[in-house]
């Protein structure tokens, strides 16, 4: 047995075995930010074999305080840094990464091969598309989340129609939790959920101590407070049903992107550049810089019936943030620079 794994495999509730058991699973990670970077990592040190990265998103400024493997000046977008980090801590790990966003239709080519899944979003609607699809494809699913100073999290067994798992939870999609950009979070407690996260996949591979199946756990960093709160069954509607059913209204979802050049801007159109200051790059000279680490929407008062066209260095920022402000300002039609500021440089070199 490597080295590397000498201080847990001496460990009688893992030992030999259990080590086997995670160098030989596969375990999806849904989310990068601050509770997938978190968990991947100690995944990948524990030595679990496979780990499969999920997130069409990139790194930004306001995540950095939470999301400690990325770099300041790095324009990667987050699996692909995260990967790069995993494959340095661990060379012994086969990381896959997937720089999109989980959609109904492309769940089963990134999910199919697991056996278990953390879901590590901020966003309700991903949440239930994950749960959903684990629930009905019997796979193991750890769920995870933080609201402030506040970290939740439980473990979905989807072994049988009994189990728990998230709809017993939240009654439906359309509840709403606000995202960690909308009321901010303690970094830290990202960190804390994402290691409770990590340990409930490990405990599941090995089969060893108590996974959280059948119950929540809540925990505050401000007075170091656990709970611990059991859960009872409630949703039994068929699950392949509300898979094929559910909208999954998620903004990520939408294509608003536009492919444009700079010949192609038009004079009712507003550039809008969400970058930060080291980044930004002015497409037109009316260029607007707003960075999305201090974006505040009231200029936006100012362009009542034009197309507002939201650049990032890859266009993925950008077409999420498109969509939540297409909702408040229904007047304002809100495009994404397809491929971002990269891919109209490298067009331009061309």
């Amino acid at each position: 047995m490597d080295d590397r794994y000498s201080r847990q495999v001496i460990l009688p509730e893992i030992g030999p075995k259990g080590q086997e058991c995670l160098r030989q699973a596969v375990v999806g990670v849904v989310g990068c930010g601050g509770l997938g970077a978190i968990a991947s990592a100690y995944l990948a040190g524990a030595g679990v074999g496979h780990i499969i990265l999920i997130d069409g998103d990139e790194v930004s400024l306001s995540n950095l305080h939470r999301q400690v493997f990325f770099s300041t000046h790095q324009t990667q977008l987050k699996t692909a840094q995260l990967k790069a980090h995993l494959n340095a801590l661990n060379p012994e790990v086969d990381v896959t990464e997937h720089a999109q966003f989980l959609t109904r239709e492309n769940c089963s080519h990134l999910l199919g091969e697991c056996q278990v899944v953390l879901e590590c979003t901020d966003q309700l609607d991903v949440k239930f598309l994950v749960n959903d699809y684990c629930a009905m494809k019997g796979i193991p699913l750890v769920f995870g989340a933080v609201y402030k100073f506040e970290g939740y999290i439980s473990s979905f067994a989807n072994a049988s129609p009994d189990d728990t798992h998230l709809r017993d939870i939240y009654t439906d999609s359309t509840d709403t939790i606000p995202s960690c950009e909308e009321v901010g979070v303690m970094n830290t407690v990202a960190g804390i959920i994402g290691l409770h996260q990590a340990n409930e996949a490990i405990k599941i591979i090995s089969k060893m101590g108590q996974p959280l199946f059948g119950t929540l756990l809540w925990y505050d960093v401000l007075t170091l407070e656990q709970r611990k709160i059991t859960l009872a069954k409630s949703f039994r509607d068929d699950m392949a049903r509300v898979f094929k059913e559910n909208a999954y209204d998620n903004a990520v979802f939408c294509d608003n992107s536009i492919d444009i050049d700079r010949k192609d801007i038009r004079d009712d159109m507003v550039l809008v550049s969400i970058v930060e200051n080291s980044e930004h790059l002015g497409l037109t000279p009316n260029t607007i810089h707003k960075p999305m680490s201090r974006f505040d929407p009231s200029f936006l008062d100012d362009h009542y019936g034009k197309t507002v066209v939201l650049c990032c260095n890859h266009g993925i920022s950008s077409r999420a943030l498109a969509i939540k402000l297409a909702r408040r300002f229904t007047s304002i039609q809100f495009k994404s620079l397809k491929g971002g500021l990269m891919a109209m440089s490298s067009k331009e070199m061309h």
